[in-house]
């Protein structure tokens, strides 16, 4: 498992993030909002990602307020699976994560926030851990 923190002088989130999307197959993102700015750092690595035929999912709410319906309008005219919950008042989604999977079996979870800091440089911790997938799938 790695762990970083996004202070002064430790790798970006954002970069992480790219690295990860350039060698996966699949990715599944799970969090409580999304942010424009988060999606406009990311959105070229995530056009090629879905060119090359990957398969991007996200699930997030409208937790706070915060999700930019920019952002979500750019990721559904990407090509991306989004599913918003729209209950403000049950719903309280704080996940922050992400799951990429690769069709070697090789699966990597990272956690970090895509909003308008996080991938460039708030301070925030993150991390990735990843382990083999049996090569059969359902």
């Amino acid at each position: 498992m790695r762990c970083w923190s996004t202070g002064a002088g430790q790798p970006e989130i954002g970069h992480e993030l790219k690295r990860e999307l350039a060698s996966a197959d699949h990715v599944d993102l799970l969090c409580p909002f999304v942010k424009w700015n988060g999606v406009r750092v990311l959105a070229e690595a995530i056009e090629e990602f879905l060119q090359r035929g990957g398969r991007l999912r996200v699930v997030t709410t409208t937790y706070i307020g915060a999700t930019d319906r920019l952002a979500l309008d750019r990721l559904a005219a990407m090509g991306v699976e989004i599913r918003v919950s729209y209950d403000t008042r049950m719903t309280r989604l704080h996940a922050k994560t992400w799951l990429f999977r690769r069709d070697n079996g090789l699966s990597t979870a990272t956690w970090a926030r895509p909003t308008c800091r996080a991938p460039r440089s708030a301070t925030d911790w993150s991390g990735t851990s990843g382990s083999p997938r049996p090569s059969s799938r359902t």
